[in-house]
């Protein structure tokens, strides 16, 4: 297993730190890799793990995980001791690693009759949402699955919640108790789609959520995108604005804010973002600098923002292949060309007042 420096935590190597997802690019496997900022520029990242290189999946049970070419999500979890992340079609715990111990799988989970997969969150109980993009509203939604007791979970979800098209990014909020969804009136695809963003009320006692949403809002211009005209202006990621109620959502065209303590208003267009420029020059030239942003994040402290955009512009020009950094005072600061698909990536630390529950997987049980 490959690893360049010790944990984040413990390493000399100057922060701060960031996980993404690299997708499969010919002989090369689909790995979770962790880097520094401040080194970006380099090729070595501090820690990765990658399913084909972990040798404590021996057995033929791990196959189908070592054969995906894929990473939707990864995000920082139990407090940074572990990452959480869709690797194909399966929901993966890492161990980071700590005092020399290189990053391990933890636990692992196939999912049942998701229909590609967007994002994870952990609940309060040892439960991992999922957002089941899906095609038709009987279908998408969001899954929850339980961390069991063996490595290789069950495969099957213990909830299903319908009804929410195109569910791309989740967000556990532990003032409210609700899991924030965003998603799609109907598949982007269709006539007067709308963006929306949803709160699911989550019951830790029996660990499901409400099968009825909390809260809605429309997100997004409620119009054709100007990339890909056969689509409606969607939503793609949603996180939180740290040591504030405020959140960021991400969609088609734009970014946009919303104090998720003010009901009575709804998401607004981001002013964080006024001097953001962008790296991609097609992008910059058509005049949608923030379009597409696959993932976004927000330090606390400096408020630096970093992010994942397709450098290419066009209606197949859907795989962010840029990890961008900027900040409100400077405009872009910096970038990381993977040359190949980094989907997310995200600052590996902590966001103050949007916490990450606890969780026990059985390595750590």
């Amino acid at each position: 297993m490959q690893m360049a420096a010790p944990n984040p935590g413990a390493t000399k190597t100057p922060g701060p730190f960031f996980i993404t997802g690299l997708y499969a690019n010919g002989s090369t496997h689909a790995q979770i890799c962790v880097y520094s900022r401040d080194l970006a520029g380099s090729p070595l990242p501090v820690w990765t793990w990658s399913p084909v290189t972990d040798e404590t999946l021996s057995g033929r049970e791990w196959d189908d995980l070592k054969a995906s070419t894929s990473v939707t999500e990864v995000k920082w979890a139990d407090g940074g001791n572990k990452a959480v992340a869709l690797v194909g079609g399966y929901i993966v715990l890492l161990s980071t690693p700590n005092g020399g111990r290189q990053p391990r799988l933890e636990f692992a989970t196939a999912l049942q009759n998701a229909q590609n997969a967007h994002s994870v969150e952990v609940l309060p109980g040892n439960m991992i949402a999922v957002a089941d993009n899906g095609h038709h509203p009987a279908g998408s939604g969001v899954q929850l699955y339980a961390i069991g007791d063996h490595r290789m979970g069950t495969g099957r979800y213990e909830q299903q919640v319908t009804g929410f098209p195109s569910t791309h990014g989740l967000l556990w909020d532990q003032k409210t108790g609700y899991l924030w969804v965003v998603g799609d009136s109907k598949w982007p695809t269709s006539e007067g789609a709308q963006g929306l963003v949803r709160a699911y009320a989550y019951d830790p006692a029996t660990k499901r959520l409400n099968q009825k949403h909390a809260v809605q809002k429309e997100v997004g211009t409620g119009w054709r995108t100007v990339e890909a005209p056969d689509e409606w202006d969607g939503p793609h990621d949603i996180t939180g604005i740290p040591d504030t109620r405020e959140i960021l959502i991400t969609t088609e065209q734009d970014v946009y804010t919303w104090n998720v303590d003010d009901l009575a208003a709804g998401p607004v267009w981001a002013p964080q973002m006024t001097r953001f420029t962008t790296f991609s020059g097609d992008r910059h030239e058509h005049g949608y600098p923030r379009s597409r942003i696959k993932s976004i994040g927000m330090r606390a402290g400096s408020k630096e923002i970093i992010y994942t955009q397709p450098t290419s512009w066009g209606e197949d020009a859907d795989y962010p292949d840029l990890i961008g950094f900027y900040e409100a005072t400077q405009g872009g600061r910096g970038v990381k060309r993977p040359r190949r698909t980094a989907y997310k990536a995200r600052w590996f630390e902590a966001t103050p007042g949007w916490q990450s529950p606890p969780l026990r997987t059985p390595e750590s049980i």
